[in-house]
């Protein structure tokens, strides 16, 4: 046992000491935030708002002060009915940003209206008379029934609902729910636990694959079992997943709390409080009804505990797998054909938890709760919607069986193919290595 924390130490800090392993650990939350802001302040800064003067031709006379009435963009809009387009075409004029020219009316010619201009435009301006003109012409529709009142008619007939999801439980208590915000959640934990598995998966068999090219398992060997080693590696690198993924968590939280204390002057972590915070300083009431409300009725406790059994049961797994390949082979090129079948495997769990988003009950994402390669991300997408217990608990010892006996036949490639060097093995000979005693 002693040996054993000597290699899992050795795993651990090494990895955890590395600067790739820091700057990722605190830049990640740094990107991630910067993926969502960056855009959000691009969107308000990059705007050109500086005054473009902007002529108006209208043969009509009716649309002028339409497009005139709300400038945007900086627009400013200019009259002159009497201006001839050809000349002003063959001598330009870096007064004007450009020219909308409308030659007949719209309701009987929709294509009578024309920007023409000397340099590209900006679609800003297309978008303005696009958000203008289609109320006037739809009002000049309607008066043109000579109907009295339609107008008032139609905008009567218009019906908006809203829709509340709420669910029973089996005592028949309610709690009201999001569609949205569940498949949202779901697909969180999904891609965490694809990323994650892959990431560090892959970490363990780089690490065996390096000691083994470099001959320093010869070793290693003489003094540790190769079930000793094979298990602390992957208890090793599974801790560092932990620990980057438990200070992730804390700067999540921190920052939750933090914009909490900016936007509302309080920071909890009761969403109903939170939501009762948010009533009284006017925040956007339907804010409150689609996110908050329906995230103070998640179970964050059950996702969590989940989230970390899967992550385990899927990382031991894949790492198992990841190492025997590694102790199989010796070069790189026959690493990477061995190991492209398992890769595929975790895209595939990753592409059907992705999918099943649409219908988590349905045949295809049931079936595959209870197959272990894909089973941690689609039952991540499942558990917000509350799937049936005896599903869960079914899924969960389908996945602790499978990882111990994968872990079983992993520990007799690792130990055989450890020291062997020259070729790459078939499977047939691989089968054969899982029955030695």
């Amino acid at each position: 046992m002693n040996k054993f924390w000597i290699v899992f130490k050795k795993e651990y800090l090494i990895k955890v000491r590395k600067r790739s392993f820091i700057i990722a650990t605190i830049l990640v939350p740094i990107l991630m935030m910067a993926l969502v802001m960056v855009p959000l302040l691009l969107s308000m800064t990059a705007r050109d708002t500086s005054e473009k003067k902007v002529m108006v031709v209208d043969h009509t006379g009716k649309y002028f002060d339409t497009i005139a009435s709300e400038s945007s963009d900086g627009f400013v809009f200019v009259d002159d009915n009497n201006l001839n387009v050809a000349e002003i075409r063959k001598s330009p004029n870096d007064d004007y940003y450009a020219y909308v020219v409308i030659t007949d009316d719209l309701l009987e010619n929709p294509r009578a209206l024309t920007i023409y201009s000397h340099k590209a435009i900006t679609p800003a301006l297309e978008k303005h008379i696009y958000d203008v003109l289609p109320e006037q012409l739809r009002t000049e529709k309607i008066a043109s029934y000579d109907i009295p009142e339609l107008n008032q008619i139609i905008e009567d007939t218009k019906v908006n609902i809203t829709i509340s999801t709420v669910q029973w439980s089996s005592s028949g208590d309610e709690k009201e729910t999001s569609t949205t915000v569940a498949m949202v959640i779901g697909q969180i934990f999904n891609f965490a636990i694809f990323l994650f598995v892959i990431m560090y998966g892959s970490m363990v068999m780089t690490s065996v694959k390096e000691e083994k090219q470099s001959r320093i398992v010869e070793i290693i060997a003489s003094s540790v079992k190769p079930t000793t080693l094979l298990s602390a590696k992957i208890a090793g690198i599974g801790c560092v997943g932990l620990t980057q993924v438990l200070i992730w968590g804390v700067l999540l939280v921190g920052l939750f709390l933090g914009l909490q204390g900016v936007f509302l002057n309080s920071a909890t972590f009761d969403f109903n409080q939170l939501a009762s915070t948010a009533q009284a300083s006017d925040v956007d009431p339907e804010l409150i009804q689609d996110l908050l409300i329906p995230l103070a009725n998640f179970n964050f406790g059950k996702l969590f505990f989940a989230f970390i059994f899967y992550f385990i049961c899927g990382y031991i797994s894949y790492a198992s797998l990841f190492a025997a390949l590694g102790a199989a082979t010796d070069s790189d090129e026959d690493l990477q054909q061995v190991s492209a079948p398992i890769s595929l495997f975790m895209v595939f769990g990753f592409y059907v938890a992705l999918y099943s988003v649409e219908n988590p009950n349905g045949p295809l994402p049931l079936v595959c709760s209870f197959l272990p390669f894909v089973a941690p991300g689609v039952m991540m997408v499942r558990l917000p919607f509350d799937p049936p217990t005896i599903q869960v608990v079914l899924s969960a010892v389908i996945m602790i069986v499978t990882t111990v006996l994968l872990v079983w036949m992993s520990a007799k490639v690792f130990r055989v193919g450890l020291l062997m060097y020259g070729k790459k093995p078939k499977l047939k000979e691989m089968i054969r290595w899982i029955r030695f005693s």
